[in-house]
């Protein structure tokens, strides 16, 4: 096999510059098609920045940093810049899944470690930006990757670690230092403390960063069977890999161990125990912010309680309650993402594909047809067909995007457009004979099919996914939040709604009118709660009634002998009756509950007087 000194300029265009060439593409198409205001998905994260939100954040503490210069912003600006924001994540999603892609290993197979034309198995053929873009397409322009790239849901800052995790093993194969383990490590550790869906992965990051490390088990047998027929030392090392755990050499009947060399690993193992916990402990912060902030009455053992039992609800709520009861679901979604990751991950011998010529022969034909099934899969994956992670999650009611899972069926499609690219480009098909018309054959028509396959993907997609990007883009809750703001008095009034969402839109188009502070809006499903009247009266001081105001329980019910004790039913309506003295108040909904027998409700364009 034939090595080169170093990579032609024009072939490391594909891993430095290329990535970045997607990502400013990327950006540009979701800059053309982002959403300029909020989205009934992007409400819950603009209510949480904007400081509309009363309820405690525990939760995402990550995207709670990185978000927090926006709260400086006018609250006009607040819904665009958090768009731009994830726009900007995706973007890099992107990059970084080009780079991935261009730095996958093609030395699966023996027929791939014979084409491959450097010291590290990276595919550097003229065509070789084909895969790159395919698998970029394929995601960047999948639905609920796109959905979630032009308007601010969270999810898109979980991915972009995710994928700077996979970015960083894969780096540390080629450049071999423990720094890009040790940043997968810390980063991987921050983004389980801000997804509760990331600690699913856990198992798989601890066997990649063991096998890039080179933990392995040795066979003490064969290395000693190996070691008596050549007479040399015995080292296990993974072909191009890092150094392995523990150094054994042979003297006589009998293996010594270097200490030294375990000591050095099992500091490597604690550094990097270290560092997880490291990025685990931003779980902590959003308990501080709690303890300090003026909305919050939870101390910080009783905020960290609470993000603990909300966390471990989750977790236990989906691998513990979804997964059990649907594992044939869960079986669909590993075969689906992870299982082309497992299968691009094995390195065959040339022996252990059969001994003679015949069965060689039959075991590459079932390994070409099998990695050609799962691309087809992978690319069929990103058109949402029924067995697909959004079909799934919408059919079952999850909140869950799947995203990784999107990912790594990218991932999975960029290495095997670009296998099927070099054993059957122009280099293998100078290998073979003359008399192999089945195989040359093969070699004009395998590339086309991969070019074919990627023009259709990228047309199918646009196609299919275009118009719905362009109806989740609508001016419709705009055209009725500035409907309903306009249906209230210009003076001031109170708006009533048992609906936090509704609430939520009129709240940011009182904010993009700049009249915040006339019109208290109120929901009635919380008001019986003490906190969420004290943040009425901090939010909307001089309009909201003071503590004075509020009806005490009766002498004689449960909630009288409880200091923080929700008002019975009667005395919300007693507080409304008392703030309908001196203001106009409106609610969204034509009449709820117990409002219908003490209010009488007027309609005035698209709300209730």
């Amino acid at each position: 096999m034939t090595v080169e000194s170093a990579p032609r300029p024009e072939r490391r265009f594909i891993r430095e510059g290329l990535p970045w060439v997607v990502g400013a593409a990327a950006l540009a198409v979701y800059l053309a098609t982002l959403n300029h205001w909020v989205t009934l998905n992007s409400l819950a994260q603009v209510n949480r920045v904007s400081g509309w939100d009363w309820q405690p954040t525990l939760y995402q503490p990550l995207l709670f940093l990185l978000t927090y210069p926006f709260r400086w912003l006018p609250a006009a600006w607040v819904p665009p810049a958090l768009n731009l924001f994830t726009a900007v994540c995706a973007s890099l999603t992107l990059a970084m899944l080009a780079r991935s892609v261009a730095l996958l290993p093609h030395d699966r197979l023996e027929q791939e470690r014979l084409l491959v034309q450097n010291e590290y198995a990276l595919l550097t053929r003229p065509n070789a930006w084909v895969p790159v873009v395919l698998a970029t397409v394929a995601l960047g322009l999948q639905l609920t990757f796109w959905e979630n790239a032009i308007a601010v849901t969270g999810e898109m800052l979980d991915l972009l670690l995710f994928a700077y995790v996979i970015r960083c093993l894969l780096e540390h194969r080629i450049h071999k230092q423990r720094s890009w383990l040790g940043r997968a490590t810390f980063v991987f550790g921050a983004a389980m403390a801000n997804n509760w869906l990331i600690p699913g992965f856990l198992p798989l990051f601890l066997v990649a960063l063991l096998r890039f490390r080179g933990l392995w088990l040795v066979n003490l047998r064969s290395r000693r069977r190996k070691d008596q027929s050549v007479g040399e030392s015995v080292t296990p090392v993974l072909p191009a890999g890092p150094r392995p755990l523990v150094r054994l050499t042979h003297s006589g009947d009998q293996f010594k161990v270097d200490v030294g060399q375990v000591t050095a690993e099992l500091r490597f193992l604690l550094r990097m125990a270290l560092l997880g916990l490291a990025g685990l402990s931003l779980f902590l912060v959003l308990p501080l912010v709690q303890t300090f902030s003026p909305d919050s009455a939870l101390s910080f053992w009783q905020a960290l309680q609470t993000a603990a039992a909300s966390y471990k609800a989750a977790l236990h709520g989906f691998f513990g309650m979804f997964l059990r009861h649907h594992h044939e679901v869960a079986l669909l979604l590993a075969a689906i993402s992870l299982l082309p990751v497992l299968v691009l991950s094995i390195r065959w011998r040339s022996s252990a594909l059969g001994g003679s010529q015949a069965r060689a022969d039959l075991a590459l034909l079932i390994l070409h047809l099998t990695h050609g099934f799962l691309l087809v899969i992978c690319v069929w994956t990103m058109f949402d067909p029924p067995f697909s992670s959004r079909q799934i999650s919408l059919r079952f009611g999850l909140p869950v995007t799947f995203l990784p899972l999107y990912y790594l069926a990218a991932l999975s499609i960029g290495y095997y457009s670009g296998f099927f690219l070099l054993l059957f480009g122009a280099d293998a098909r100078q290998r073979l004979r003359r008399r192999a018309i089945f195989r040359r054959a093969a070699c004009w028509l395998v590339p086309k099919l991969v070019y074919v396959l990627a023009g259709l993907t990228l047309a199918g997609l646009v196609l299919n996914n275009a118009p719905a990007i362009r109806a989740a883009s609508a001016q419709y809750v705009d055209q009725f939040a500035r409907l309903a703001v306009a249906s209230l008095p210009p003076k001031g009034a109170v708006v009533l709604s048992d609906d936090p969402g509704r609430l939520a839109v009129l709240q940011a188009e009182l904010a993009r009118e700049g009249k915040v502070g006339l019109y208290p809006l109120v929901d009635t499903r919380a008001l019986p709660f003490p906190t969420y009247r004290a943040w009425l009266r901090r939010k909307y001081p001089g309009r909201w009634p003071d503590s004075q105001a509020e009806v005490p329980p009766a002498p004689g019910s449960p909630a009288a002998s409880v200091t923080n004790a929700p008002l019975e039913a009667v005395g919300p309506l007693q507080l409304l009756s008392r703030l309908v003295q001196s203001n106009r108040v409106y609610c969204v909904e034509p009449g709820f509950g117990l409002m219908l027998e003490r209010f009488y409700a007027q309609p005035h364009g698209l709300l209730q007087e």
